[in-house]
């Protein structure tokens, strides 16, 4: 057994542990952001001599995409499963939150890596905090109504890193003043680099695009909606009688619709689109984080059709490509237009402009520096908070709390309290 701190941590010769959180997601966002991080950690950890040992906790229906890149998963199942299922509801939070405190007790981990969701999907954050020695949140830009609740805004306070996969200026992330030190932006992650994909030729090859054929990519994103097989069928159907084209429908590995086909159209479940991205000479694509830094990094024209989301703003992240230039965007509940939209990437010299206009709104793919981040919060001793900043997370949660009651509870705080709570405000 590997020595131990007095803690009950693994003494500091012993790998590093890292355990990424990827709980909840419809789709493969969470899971695709963790694995590009992943990938390079353990490329540097390795170049440093320092064996990691890297685990995903997921609730993702497709851990084979996990297995592909020989990362160890360890997963318990999505919620729509479960009440698909007819699990009882509040078991099935109990049994899954439970589990995944349990597995962070066993674990200990050097470093918990949380995508999006602070508090958990379960609320199990922070008391499952206890065991994990440093802690960092991927901060992915999602709508202020979503991010500036209460609840999210005090889970922030518990991380010691809160990273940003985007550049200072595109996007906003909100964080309570006691965690501003620890907020940083790094910029887009891809999964693969631009180097690491396949050529034109062995692309097209590989899906079975024609000289001379115009290499069409249809993806409404990577989540196990029902209701996206409405959305791809129409499309296919009006883009089916345009000469000289090749449809590639990247439906993804969740997809629960039935399978379309065709003379000139290659329907794909496999992950991995990203490595065929030069086939193509234009994309119809919702515009979800993963898709659409990859569409823009790899220079594929693309005709957006924003989702609606919950807590993703998909409409500004497919301006910011139409103001580029690299994009056009339309209402997916209106299609009139796509065939249009499509026919007008037929001439070579306007998708080269927007093909290169695309590669400059998402110039660089910075996996690697969030790695090296996440590398040094996981191998340093964890700082100890200085007085100051213990008063002043203290001070916050302690004010916003009395703030979060409601009028009948307010009147029933202490009125010591509340001086305190403002005389620690005005030391600030």
């Amino acid at each position: 057994m590997p020595p131990q701190d007095g803690r009950g941590h693994r003494a500091r010769s012993a790998p590093i542990r890292i355990v990424n959180y990827a709980i909840d997601g419809e789709g493969l966002g969470h899971v695709t952001r963790l694995i590009a991080i992943g990938r390079w950690i353990r490329r540097l950890a390795a170049e440093s001599g320092v064996r990691a040992e890297i685990y995903f906790l997921t609730s993702s229906e497709a851990t084979h995409v996990l297995y592909q890149e020989r990362f160890v998963s360890l997963k318990v199942a999505m919620a729509e499963v479960a009440e698909e299922g007819g699990l009882d509801p509040g078991l099935y939070r109990r049994f899954a939150g439970t589990w995944l405190r349990r597995g962070l007790d066993l674990l200990k981990p050097d470093l918990l890596i949380v995508d999006t969701f602070p508090r958990g999907v379960f609320h199990e954050f922070p008391n499952a905090w206890r065991a994990c020695r440093t802690k960092a949140f991927i901060y992915r830009p999602t709508k202020p109504a979503f991010t500036s609740r209460l609840d999210y805004q005090a889970a922030l306070l518990g991380y010691d890193a809160i990273l940003v996969p985007e550049f200072a200026g595109q996007a906003t992330a909100e964080v309570p003043p006691p965690a501003a030190d620890r907020l940083q932006y790094i910029g887009p992650v891809v999964v693969r680099e631009r180097h690491e994909i396949l050529t034109r030729q062995e692309a097209r090859q590989q899906l079975g695009i024609s000289d001379g054929q115009l290499g069409i990519y249809l993806s409404m994103g990577g989540s196990g909606d029902s209701t996206l097989e409405a959305v791809i069928r129409p499309i296919v159907t009006r883009l089916g009688d345009l000469d000289a084209v090749h449809i590639v429908v990247g439906a993804g590995p969740l997809y629960r619709g039935a399978p379309l086909g065709g003379a000139h159209l290659t329907w794909l479940t496999r992950s991995g689109i990203c490595e065929l991205m030069n086939a193509f000479d234009v994309a119809i694509s919702a515009s979800g984080y993963n898709s659409f830094v990859e569409l823009m990094h790899f220079g594929v024209p693309t005709i957006f059709l924003p989702r609606w989301c919950e807590e993703d703003d998909q409409h500004a992240r497919a301006q910011r490509a139409v103001a580029a230039g690299a994009a056009v965007r339309l209402d997916p509940e209106d299609l009139g237009g796509i065939v249009d939209a499509v026919e007008r990437w037929r001439d070579v010299g306007r998708r080269q402009a927007a093909s290169d206009a695309a590669r400059g709104v998402v110039p660089v793919n910075c996996a690697r520096e969030f790695a090296v981040h996440l590398l040094n919060l996981a191998t340093r001793r964890r700082e100890k908070n200085s007085p100051l900043r213990t008063t002043r997370m203290v001070m916050w949660r302690l004010e916003h709390g009395v703030r979060s009651f409601p009028a009948r509870l307010r009147a029933a705080v202490p009125r010591p309290l509340a001086r305190v709570v403002r005389a620690i405000r005005s030391r600030k």
